[in-house]
């Protein structure tokens, strides 16, 4: 895998899909749609001339399978991944979903 940006172009800014809105998202391994975060969300980020950092969600931390079944299809598919985000930002933390 390569951490290079694809193509020559070394001057596209790397985007980060992650943050307040990835902690609302779910993958769904069975989803077709796009609209839902799926395969297809990863296909679009896979695409992306620019580096990209992910975030997966991490504001479900009872919910670790879902994580967890998400990740290998983000590093499999994603030739331009920089990063996986593993922290997240501590104002959505209780604790209750995240152990101190």
């Amino acid at each position: 895998m390569s951490l290079e940006p694809k193509g020559s172009n070394r001057n596209i800014a790397p985007m980060g899909i992650a943050g307040t809105t990835q902690d609302r998202a779910t993958y769904d391994i069975l989803s077709t749609e796009t609209l839902t975060y799926g395969p297809a969300f990863i296909d679009l980020a896979a695409s992306y001339v620019g580096n990209v950092i992910i975030g997966l969600n991490r504001r479900r931390l009872d919910d670790i399978p879902n994580v967890i079944s998400a990740a290998p299809l983000v590093q499999s598919k994603m030739d331009n991944l920089n990063s996986i985000e593993l922290q997240n930002k501590p104002n959505y933390r209780s604790s209750v979903m995240a152990p101190s």
